[in-house]
């Protein structure tokens, strides 16, 4: 005679009991640091979650009892947003809003988070109105999100005669700074972001 049985809410307690023991720094084997601050968490889980860890410990021919040690430049990630990027790779959970939305787009760059830049994505394309469309475009063309530039774009053409209005004052005053200080008003910069690795 043969029984199964199967744990109700297996999956929600092992990933619980997991990070519990990243916060209390157990059985950890691979840390990271920004800015002086370093976090502890779990190979596997990182693997799991992002495609830039698992190509890293790949092309490092990493052997099983290794610990990856990974230095993240604090001009790319802040330690509050590794501490954000953590607890949703160990719970699945974010909290996603217009002040935080580009940092974890970001976030997800960096670690090649293809479901956390879905879940901004989504976000963006819930959030659009009238009167974001351009900041929903600078950020579209930024990270690549081709479905909010187009409707962000949409929603500009949409209201063409708020954006007339809009944009012909911004213009006014970029003139006037541009006769105040001789230069361009903005630049737009971007930089791949680099990382130091040490397996011990």
């Amino acid at each position: 005679m043969k029984m199964q049985f199967t744990e109700k809410n297996h999956n929600s307690f092992l990933i619980q009991a997991l990070n519990k023991q990243r916060k209390n720094k157990e059985f950890c084997d691979v840390a990271l640091s920004v800015d002086q601050t370093v976090f502890y968490a779990h190979l596997n889980v990182l693997a799991a979650m992002s495609l830039h860890i698992r190509s890293l410990i790949s092309s490092n021919d990493m052997k099983a009892d290794d610990e990856l040690f990974i230095i993240i430049d604090a001009k790319f990630l802040s330690p509050a947003l590794m501490e954000e990027l953590l607890d949703y790779f160990y719970t699945g959970r974010i909290v996603i809003s217009e002040k935080n939305v580009e940092e974890l787009l970001k976030g997800a760059k960096y670690f090649s988070s293809q479901t956390l830049r879905s879940h901004c994505s989504d976000f963006l394309l819930r959030s659009l109105k009238m009167e974001n469309c351009l900041q929903h475009i600078l950020i579209a063309t930024t990270y690549d999100l081709k479905d909010i530039r187009n409707a962000a774009y949409d929603g500009i053409r949409e209201n063409f005669h708020y954006w007339a209005i809009t944009l012909g004052a911004f213009r006014g005053r970029a003139e006037e700074g541009k006769e105040k200080k001789g230069a361009d008003c903005w630049t737009i910069s971007s930089r791949k972001p680099e990382i130091v690795l040490a397996i011990r």
